[in-house]
């Protein structure tokens, strides 16, 4: 199967062809013309979206990356938890309230979490290399970024620039998808 640097070549050399897909779904649904910044947006969710099956492969560049971004953000999370609620939950162990040890404990936490999370990830051309992975991804990454982008636009707006990062979301998973499909149907012939 192709490795991570032929996924991520071929979504960066193949996004420009979703330019004039762009123009016409642009016309056809009366959408917000995709502005620099959302055409950049959107080559950065193809390109992500042509490796992004492979993370359920534990040795996947893409799935170790995950695995510490997850450990990141939930050791900020539980940090900023832990240091509201260990007060409340241990009011006679004052050392518990010491910033070093809450941040300590939210590592471990955060560790932990991300071992388990990557321990039950499906396994290798699983869930994520069916055809209704794509459709997901395209649909969490769209619904993510609308939310994101309706505080600062108008809703149109935002709606428009939701179904460009979607949509590039869905053809760079898919072209993932298809280079392995290619990939498996030239090794068995």
């Amino acid at each position: 199967m192709p490795n991570f640097k032929a996924h991520v070549a071929a979504g960066i050399f193949l996004f420009p062809l979703t330019i004039p897909l762009f123009g016409l779904i642009q016309k056809w649904f009366q959408l917000v013309g995709c502005s620099d910044r959302v055409l950049v947006l959107s080559f950065i969710f193809f390109t992500l979206g042509s490796d992004a099956p492979d993370l359920d492969h534990k040795n996947a560049y893409l799935h170790r990356v995950a695995k510490v971004i997850i450990w990141i953000i939930a050791t900020i999370y539980l940090f900023f938890l832990l240091k509201e609620q260990m007060p409340v939950w241990f009011p006679k162990l004052p050392f518990l309230r010491e910033t070093i040890i809450i941040f300590y404990i939210s590592i471990l936490i955060g560790f932990v979490s991300s071992e388990f999370l990557s321990a039950i990830t499906p396994p290798h051309r699983g869930p994520f290399h069916s055809i209704f992975a794509p459709i997901v991804f395209g649909l969490i990454t769209g619904v993510l970024f609308y939310i994101l982008e309706v505080k600062d636009f108008k809703p149109r707006e935002a709606m428009s620039n939701a179904i460009y990062i979607g949509l590039s979301s869905v053809l760079g998973y898919t072209l993932h998808l298809l280079m392995d499909y290619i990939q498996s149907y030239r090794n068995r012939h």
